[in-house]
């Protein structure tokens, strides 16, 4: 599996992963497909991050979906907390 991280740190304490999304113009967009896509990845991120830092990863990932301009629907922000996925606007 592969994907894009469009953000990607980490310390001693905590890993955040985050995807971007901006409009130029303030817009209502859907975002079930790239919610569902992140969802869907964090398992084998988890699983990539474990096997490259090693046996003793304890660190607390921070799933982060990061929007400039987007307004987002009651139906979207659902889904991403179903998902453990924080909004940051």
């Amino acid at each position: 599996v592969t994907k894009q991280i469009d953000v990607f740190g980490y310390d001693g304490e905590t890993v955040i992963v985050a995807e971007c999304k901006a409009c130029e113009k303030r817009a209502k967009r859907s975002l079930q497909k790239d919610i569902g896509e992140l969802a869907s990845l964090q398992r084998p991120i988890a699983i990539a991050l474990r096997k490259h830092f090693g046996g003793k990863f304890e660190q607390k990932i921070i799933w982060l979906f990061v929007t400039k301009n987007i307004d987002w629907s009651d139906n979207d922000r659902a889904r991403a907390k179903e998902a453990n996925i924080n909004i940051v606007t």
